[in-house]
């Protein structure tokens, strides 16, 4: 397997950002001003954990950190507690978890879904030790369960846009190094 250009690894963290922006733009307009009784999916999450299991060299921490804060100054969360969260994650999933040229979708859906789930009962419980007003726990379930059963459609999505993912740890070569 030859090794990736920088040109395209540049551009592929363009898209990155692109696609991220686009899910906060839509995010912001004010398409129903009534309330639900449901949470979207976090997509955004759905994006950077699929990026992040099969193309690592693609979201590196300094960018996903970026779009992860800027996602909580604009969705008016606690500045910087999901954005940690979320790097945490991806960084847990770029070096831990088993990607897809070893496991099948379902391993993976499940390595995501748990690691999705811990990250919104940490930001739910730093949340509620330091007293800061929550939304419903119905509200934080439906996003939770919407976000884990999303995950699927947003990983095949991506193989379909940017190709077959990298070998494990983002190494090009079959050499065992990373990016």
């Amino acid at each position: 397997m030859e090794p990736i250009s920088p040109g395209r690894i540049w551009s592929r963290r363009a898209i990155y950002v692109c696609v991220a922006l686009v899910i906060l733009f839509t995010q912001l307009l004010p398409l129903d001003t009534a309330p639900r009784g449901w949470a979207a999916p976090d997509m955004l999450l759905c994006v950077t954990l699929a990026w992040s299991i099969r193309w690592p060299r693609y979201v590196p921490m300094l960018l996903v950190a970026g779009v992860a804060l800027i996602a909580d100054l604009l969705l008016q969360r606690p500045p910087g507690l999901m954005a940690l969260l979320v790097v945490i994650a991806s960084e847990y999933l770029k070096n831990h978890a088993t990607g897809p040229n070893q496991a099948g979708l379902t391993v993976e859906w499940i390595t995501v879904s748990l690691v999705m789930g811990a990250i919104f009962l940490a930001y739910r419980l730093v949340l509620g030790i330091l007293g800061i007003g929550q939304a419903q726990v119905s509200l934080m379930l439906t996003q939770i369960v919407g976000t884990m059963l999303v995950y699927p459609l947003v990983a095949v999505l991506s193989r379909l846009a940017l190709g077959a993912p990298a070998p494990i740890g983002g190494d090009p070569d079959g050499r065992g190094g990373r990016a």
